[in-house]
């Protein structure tokens, strides 16, 4: 009898409710048969590209995602990331920076959020989010670039790839930490 009373909106509402619900299982699925078809890690790059497109499919506005792995024998974080800010060109990229905490300098904004966050998943958190400043993010991406041995051009040359506006306006990073790593997710 309750269904019978539910006016035309209602039902339309239902109705967009269950189609989005069932685009998002739809994506999950791709995303889910990718990450299991995957013969090594730098597999991993299309995946983080898959990943990145399909969200933006479901209208959820990402500017950079990361797909995070600690080794905490090696001591080091790996990183695949994929950057689509606006209509800017995207491209992905990859890196890899030691965990040894010796190395880290507290005054580097990078080393700080590395630190943050290697300390946040050793504890266990479930997650860990920021609001970096502009010139915290460009000495975070600089120093991630060099420090995997990239010259002063190929920096430049990413930077002048990224839109003004990844420079310029507020952001928010969300690090979803899980028994290996992380899904990083940057927001405008």
């Amino acid at each position: 009898m309750k269904d019978i009373a539910k006016t035309k909106q209602q039902l339309i509402e239902e109705l967009v409710g269950l189609r989005r619900e069932i685009t998002v299982e739809a994506v999950l699925e791709r995303v889910r048969a990718r990450a299991l078809s995957m013969q090594d890690s730098t597999e991993l790059t299309d995946l983080i590209t898959l990943l990145f497109e399909e969200f933006s499919g479901l209208e959820f506005h990402q500017g950079y995602m990361s797909i995070i792995l600690f080794d905490e024998e090696k001591l080091v974080v790996q990183s695949w990331s994929y950057v689509g800010w606006e209509d800017h060109e995207p491209f992905a990229a990859s890196s890899i920076q030691s965990i040894r905490q010796e190395l880290w300098s507290t005054d580097n904004p990078f080393w700080r959020f590395q630190m943050a966050m290697v300390e946040a998943w050793r504890r266990g958190d479930a997650w860990i989010e920021s609001a970096p400043s502009v010139e915290d993010r460009k000495t975070f991406f600089a120093t991630a670039f060099a420090d995997e041995g990239r010259s002063e051009a190929e920096i430049d040359e990413i930077f002048t790839r990224m839109p003004e506006s990844f420079w310029s306006q507020p952001m928010w990073d969300y690090i979803l930490f899980h028994r290996y790593g992380a899904l990083s997710v940057t927001t405008p």
